[in-house]
């Protein structure tokens, strides 16, 4: 112990510090947060990444493989970095939607099907599967293949990874059902050197249960440089749809194929195979708020229209028994547009015949009043019982403003109401 010095404490503690922080992690369930670990895998590495999921939110397991491949030489065109940020960018966002990620970059043949042999090992009893790959593609003899590194094209039908390959290390099978909802997106079919056909066949015929997002369409060139210069073309746009509250795969990849279509000048259009049998969201539907609106005591009718479409119509008469009408079903994330407008009829005051002597033209009257959950409540109103001759007999716009719904928390707020003057 004589020998003992605050040196070799220090580097004693700074040896054992990691070890004890692992241990905290498995002992205690702390771990970094999505945002707090920042995937930056070297060429050939295969990464998994830290992530939390909110069980609340996201009840089923959720896994995934994600593969990026830019360094080619030879026959192959290089991809200048792209499929590494794509796959990055897609592990880091899967990370956010609760999967457990694993992440694999610039993978040669045997470290590409060491990756998809321990995705198959630890597969999921049940929940949501999903391979991405970034990279290049190609159809030999009608097979598809994805290209490791440091293959050229006169190998593939011995070095290459088959599609099937891929669906092999999702297969379900064996738990004696098709149990997992398993997704396959495909970026690839980039333009290369080597002369052989363009892009992927035919779909090949994949599990059941399934869904295939290719990047473009069969025997078809797909885009590499997006319009952010950061990713590929659509990958770009799968990012921008992935964690939108409430879309079902369908809806996504139709919103990202009309994307890419429109962004390309109509020469990519990407493509799916589905045979899914159940629905998947990666970002559940966003629970709004609780707002409800109320129009009573009109003169003589007020419509209240919310986003194009008319959520309360109240007739004089209908009074003070006016209902409260929930409106969060007609809302959607962001800035939501409403107007309220007033028809006049065409009566006098009291009813009287407008020859009557010294019969009066009846104005007109309306009430918005509004409750949002946990929050103080509004009201605005106006009346004008003068004569109105200029908006007798018509309906005219009283009022109008939005309703901003925040994209992540679901509040609700009244911003920007305004009286039309007249």
């Amino acid at each position: 112990m004589s020998g003992l010095t605050w040196r070799s404490v220090a580097k004693c503690l700074a040896t054992l510090l990691p070890l004890l922080m692992g241990l905290l992690s498995i002992c205690c369930g702390v771990e970094p947060s999505p945002g707090d670990q920042k995937a930056n895998p070297e060429p050939g590495q295969i990464l998994h990444l830290t992530c939390h999921r909110d069980n609340n939110k996201f009840p089923e397991p959720r896994s995934a493989l994600v593969i990026g491949n830019s360094g080619y030489t030879g026959d192959w065109n290089d991809l200048g970095g792209l499929p590494q940020n794509d796959a990055i960018d897609v592990a880091q966002k899967l990370c956010q939607l609760g999967f457990d990620v694993t992440l694999g970059y610039d993978l040669t043949l045997d470290k590409f099907k060491d990756a998809l042999t321990l995705f198959k090992q630890q597969q999921l009893v049940s929940g949501t599967e999903l391979f991405y790959y970034s990279g290049h593609g190609i159809q030999v003899n009608d097979a598809n293949y994805l290209v490791p590194l440091a293959v050229g094209a006169d190998e593939l039908s011995s070095k290459g990874i088959r599609l099937e390959d891929v669906y092999s290390s999702l297969d379900d099978t064996s738990l004696g059902h098709q149990s997992l909802m398993k997704i396959i997106i495909l970026d690839a079919c980039r333009d290369f050197k080597a002369g052989s056909k363009k892009g992927f066949s035919r779909p090949d015929n994949a599990p059941e249960n399934t869904i295939v997002a290719y990047s473009t369409a069969p025997d078809s060139a797909s885009s590499s440089v997006g319009g952010n210069g950061q990713n590929s073309l659509y990958t770009q746009h799968v990012l921008d749809y992935l964690g939108e509250p409430g879309l079902t795969l369908e809806a996504l990849f139709n919103l990202v194929r009309n994307a890419v279509y429109e962004a390309s000048h109509h020469y990519q259009t990407p493509w799916e195979s589905n045979s899914a049998f159940t629905s998947f969201q990666f970002e559940p539907p966003l629970k709004i708020q609780d707002a409800t609106w109320q129009a009573p005591n009109p003169d003589d009718l007020v419509i209240v229209t919310l986003n194009g479409t008319p959520v309360i119509e109240t007739w004089r008469g209908q009074g003070a028994d006016t209902k409260w009408v929930s409106i969060s079903k007609y809302l959607h994330p962001g800035p939501n547009s409403f107007t309220v407008q007033v028809y006049n009829d065409k009566t006098t005051v009291g009813g009287q015949p407008l020859w009557w002597p010294g019969a009066k033209r009846e104005g007109w009257r309306y009430t918005l009043n509004t409750k949002i959950e946990g929050t103080d409540s509004g009201s605005w109103s106006e009346s004008q019982d003068v004569p109105d001759e200029a908006h007798w007999g018509t309906l005219f716009e009283v009022l109008h403003g939005r309703v901003l719904v925040d994209p992540v928390t679901g509040q609700v707020r009244m911003e920007d109401v305004i009286k039309v003057p007249h």
